[in-house]
Parts: structure tokens; C-alpha cells; sequence
């Protein structure tokens, strides 16, 4: 594929994100501006995005807002992907980091769910089933999801968990509301012996819980002082993930550094 095309293919895809993430109505002066593409060529893909119905002239002088094609399109995309899907590629980026287990999970009906997991090359690594529902009131995604959800959800919870469990819940009180203030949450031996536990909460754009990432380490290649080293990576990558539902602002910070 010659250069001219990749690069054409590049400045449709700055001009489909203006229209999705930043404001609704663009010219082609504005386009440029914003994305860095010449007067010319913003004018081109504006007015081949018009032919194609993907955007229409508004209202306001020079300008065009989202067409019915490009709606359809977002609808199209919006039901056939899901977080479970993008998440995987980011999972395999860190593990090669650190090589070690990395899971995102999910709150349901009060329980824990690994809904995907990203293995380390480890031959001691520590195992858990995709799919299966496991008890809240243990390990470090447990607390993450206690300390994220709306605190009437929590509530529930932690009201079924005193009925039904021997663990203390004002210990896990305590340990949800130092996940909320550190932004992740750490555990030992407490899912599974001799596992060491570390999660972050993926947070959509109103901060609402949309799952979280884990790290899952065995204790005999646990040492203290790689403690901060482990935090900062599995905030790390459920930051970059969350930065996923909230693309107007990874725009903000790409414009600021162009």
C-alpha cells in the first residue's frame, strides 16, 4: 500500500474522531486546525464523508455534523465489540512487562468473575476458571468491586456476606475504603495460599465500575520491595483502559502535545 494511501486512511480516521469525541459540528478549517491536516485535505475527506452520507451540512454556515451512515455505523460497532474483546491485546502488553497473571474480572450478583485471564510463562502461576463466579468477600478483586460499586450496591453486599460468611466485615470495610483511596487493592493469601493479589478498578466516564484488572503472583516471587513496582502497573493498565471511555480526553492530551 503506497504512502498517499496510508496516509489519507490516517486523516479520515483524525476526522471521524473529531466527530465522535469532541464536538458536533466541524469545517474544514476547524478540521484542520485540530488534526494537523492541510486546509485541502480536510476539505476532501469532509466533502467524500458528505458524498458518502457518513456526515451532512448542518445548520451553520460550512459546517457538517454526523449523517446517517456514520450513526449507523457507531450502532453496528457499539453491538458487535465489547470490553471483554479490547481488553485482551492491553492484558498481553503488561504480562510481557512483568510476566505475571493478569485477569480482568467482573462484578456479578455480588460475586467475582474472571472473564478473561492472560497467563504469565511461570510454570508455578496461580489458576482460576473463567467464567465461574467466586466469593466477593475474598482476595483483591473482591475489594476493588466493593470499593467501586455505588455504595447502596456495596451495602447489599456486605449485608449478605455478614449473614453468610466467617470474615469480618468491618476488616473488609476497612480494606475497600483503602482501595478506594489508593486506587487498587492488595491481598495476601486469601483467595488461594501462597497467592499475593493486586487490582485497579476500570472506571467509565461518570467514574461508574466497568470491571477491573488483577495480578495474580505466586508469594515465593513476591518481595516487598517490588511492592510499588506491582501497583503501579495494574493501575497502569486499568488507567490505559479506562482511558478507553473516556476518548475526548486522550484526544485533549494528543492535541496539547502536537
Amino acid at each position: 500500500m503506497s504512502k498517499m494511501v496510508l496516509n489519507s486512511v490516517r486523516g479520515v480516521l483524525k476526522v471521524l474522531q473529531q466527530f465522535a469525541f469532541t464536538q458536533e459540528a466541524w469545517g474544514p478549517r476547524e478540521i484542520a486546525r485540530t488534526t494537523g491536516l492541510s486546509k485541502s485535505t480536510a476539505l476532501r475527506i469532509l466533502q467524500t464523508m458528505a458524498d458518502e452520507n457518513f456526515i451532512v451540512n448542518s445548520d451553520k454556515h460550512d459546517k457538517y455534523i454526523i449523517g446517517p451512515e456514520l450513526w449507523h455505523l457507531g450502532l453496528g460497532l457499539r453491538n458487535r465489540s465489547s470490553l471483554s474483546n479490547i481488553v485482551v491485546p492491553i492484558l498481553h502488553k503488561y504480562v510481557q512487562g512483568i510476566n505475571e497473571t493478569f485477569h480482568f474480572f467482573k462484578h456479578n450478583e455480588g460475586k467475582v468473575v474472571f472473564d478473561q485471564v492472560v497467563e504469565c510463562s511461570h510454570e508455578l502461576r496461580y489458576l482460576v476458571t473463567p467464567g465461574v463466579p467466586y466469593e466477593i468477600e475474598k482476595g483483591a478483586a473482591g475489594k476493588v468491586i466493593l470499593a467501586f460499586l455505588p455504595d447502596r450496591e456495596t451495602q447489599k453486599i456486605l449485608a449478605r456476606v455478614k449473614k453468610n460468611s466467617t470474615v469480618r466485615v468491618d476488616e473488609l470495610l476497612k480494606a475497600t475504603e483503602e482501595a478506594k483511596k489508593r486506587g487498587y487493592s492488595f491481598t495476601m493469601d486469601e483467595r488461594g495460599s501462597g497467592v499475593v493479589g493486586f487490582a485497579a478498578p476500570i472506571l467509565g466516564p461518570d467514574r461508574e465500575f466497568l470491571g477491573g484488572i488483577g495480578i495474580a503472583i505466586p508469594i515465593i516471587r513476591y518481595r516487598s520491595k517490588d511492592h510499588d513496582r506491582y501497583a503501579d502497573v495494574v493501575r497502569a493498565c486499568a488507567g490505559e483502559i479506562s482511558s478507553l471511555a473516556h476518548p475526548s480526553t486522550s484526544l485533549e492530551k494528543d492535541g496539547q502535545k502536537a
